[in-house]
């Protein structure tokens, strides 16, 4: 057996490893523990080897440079904001906490290892179909099986089985292209999946994926042009409005309670109410972070100083008691402002753009592509409205979840339009 036939062999075998992973990655993430790290760091490997010690060379595209480089420049700033106040002596000991952001350098292992295995688009679908899926047949058996109303959780708690189950269902529409050309019966498979990550969803009881469903529907709404005529989608569409109407109101769905819940929480807390709620404890935390961010503009504080400058903010008569419970505000935008400052959101904000600018130019190709670049936008789009009101990558399965599906996109259509060349 030669060199070329081994080397062969070789590749078949990786693949096949790279497939299975990939296909188990959204419900294993989403339902196990520390799946989601675990299967991070094993394609991490794979892929750092496939660069250290093949002959494979990749070209990039430049929105797929810009991508892996805006990931690179949210560890380093953190890591510049880190050494400034280190420096300067707003932190105290040497100790960075860099683990979360360390892991965005792992884009371009976990990208190179889909390029060299030539990983096929059919496993990244049926990993999502069956993620959106599975969480559905989940949250159902735990909501039936209880005794006493639950908010549903998974591999963590109940916001992030909420926000991953509705990411599932929304990425499984761009999956019709896949099967376009198939049995019409294939159909109801993104279908099922579609409303089995829906209802995972209202069972986890996850306000703030909630409002990202306007705005992922709208770009559903655009994917289907290519499909249905504008009459047939102004149907759907107020036929879906009608269902989460029907929904809201639903008692067994809870939906209408928990949103009153919530604005009746706002208004009590603007009239000075400082009763401790999921909803004050968030708008507290958002003062206290601006309060910090407008003492440290630019660099910001420092990773890890939001909480000990709250606590001081508290001591020096500030009304944030109620947001001492946490470690952090329940925002991405805003514990990287206080933590980063400008820089850092300017940093945080590129990890969304330069991924959704691939997006677009993926939707504006060939019709091939366009499934690529809806999926892409929608996991986008949807992790923006998360960071709204949790701060989603102080956790590591937002962060996997994320690099991970936003490399197997890029990776896989990439693969599917041209060859792996010789270049970088």
């Amino acid at each position: 057996m030669d060199y070329k036939e081994r080397t062969k062999i070789k590749i078949d075998n990786l693949r096949t490893v790279v497939s299975v992973l990939l296909v188990i990655f959204p419900i294993a993430s989403n339902l196990i523990t520390h799946a989601c790290s675990t299967i991070l760091v094993l394609l991490a490997t794979m892929g750092l080897s496939v660069i250290l010690f093949s002959r494979a060379r990749f070209y990039l595209t430049k929105s797929e440079k810009w991508v892996a480089w805006s990931f690179v420049a949210y560890f380093a700033v953190h890591f510049l904001s880190f050494i400034i106040n280190w420096f300067i002596g707003d932190i105290p000991d040497f100790r960075p906490k860099l683990d979360h952001e360390g892991r965005w350098l792992l884009f371009l292992p976990i990208y190179s290892i889909f390029r060299y295995c030539r990983v096929s688009p059919k496993f990244l679908w049926t990993g999502l179909l069956a993620g959106a899926f599975f969480s559905g047949v989940y949250a159902i058996a735990l909501w039936t099986g209880s005794s006493t109303e639950v908010r549903v959780s998974g591999s963590y708690h109940a916001i992030a089985f909420g926000d991953l189950a509705l990411t599932f269902a929304f990425m499984c529409i761009p999956s019709v292209s896949w099967f376009s050309g198939k049995n019409s019966f294939y159909l109801l498979i993104p279908t099922a999946a579609f409303f089995s990550g829906i209802i995972a969803c209202i069972y986890s009881g996850t306000r703030g994926a909630w409002i990202a469903i306007p705005m992922l529907s709208l770009i559903v709404y655009f994917y289907f042009a290519a499909f249905l005529t504008p009459r047939v989608r102004y149907i759907l569409l107020t036929g879906c409005c009608l269902l989460g109407l029907a929904a809201y109101h639903h008692p067994i769905t809870n939906i209408e309670n928990r949103v009153n819940a919530g604005i009746s929480e706002i208004v009590a807390y603007s009239k000075g109410n400082q009763e401790y709620t999921s909803t004050t404890t968030r708008l507290a935390g958002w003062r206290a972070s601006l309060d910090i961010f407008y003492d440290n503009p630019v660099f910001g504080a420092g990773p890890g100083q939001y909480e000990p400058l709250l606590h001081r903010l508290v001591a020096q008569g500030k009304s944030y008691e109620i947001a001492g419970k946490h470690s952090q505000p329940h925002s991405t935008y805003m514990i990287t402002m206080a933590e980063c400052g400008t820089v850092g959101l300017l940093a945080l904000l590129g990890i969304f753009a330069s991924p959704l600018c691939a997006a677009f130019r993926l939707i504006r190709s060939r019709s091939a592509a366009r499934s690529f670049g809806y999926a892409l936008s929608i996991l986008i789009v949807a992790f923006m409205h998360f960071g709204l009101t949790e701060t989603i990558f102080s956790r590591n399965v937002f962060i996997g979840f994320y690099i991970v599906l936003v490399a197997a996109l890029l990776a896989i259509e990439h693969n599917e339009s041209t060859t792996i060349g010789s270049g970088t």
